[in-house]
């Protein structure tokens, strides 16, 4: 009937662990805008729209980047080895010209 010394049970602890993958997150969200813009919700198509746009689409942007670095620096070169050029030839051939009319 009574208990007195009743004896106390372990307390249970339930723990359900949630994993959150952002890759997956991502990609649902991704089918379900693309399923409904294909049923003509506007707001999908908007988003959809305004993601692509976000992201900057599909290319590989360290290809594009190093290789306008390096047609940026071979221009670069160009007009060095060009200046040098004409300061070569100014001082070779007109350089004594100019100083004889200073002096």
């Amino acid at each position: 009937m009574f208990k007195f010394f009743k004896t106390p049970k372990h307390q249970r602890y339930e723990y359900r662990p949630r994993f959150f993958d952002p890759e997956k997150e991502e990609r649902e969200e991704r089918i379900e805008t693309l399923l409904k813009a294909k049923e003509g919700d506007t707001n999908a198509i908007k988003k959809r729209i305004s993601t692509g746009l976000r992201g900057g689409g599909y290319i590989d942007k360290s290809n594009v980047r190093r290789q306008s670095l390096w047609r940026m620096n071979m221009i670069l070169l160009g007009l060095i080895l060009l200046l040098g050029g004409v300061a070569v030839y100014f001082v070779q051939f007109h350089l004594s010209d100019l100083v004889e009319k200073f002096l």
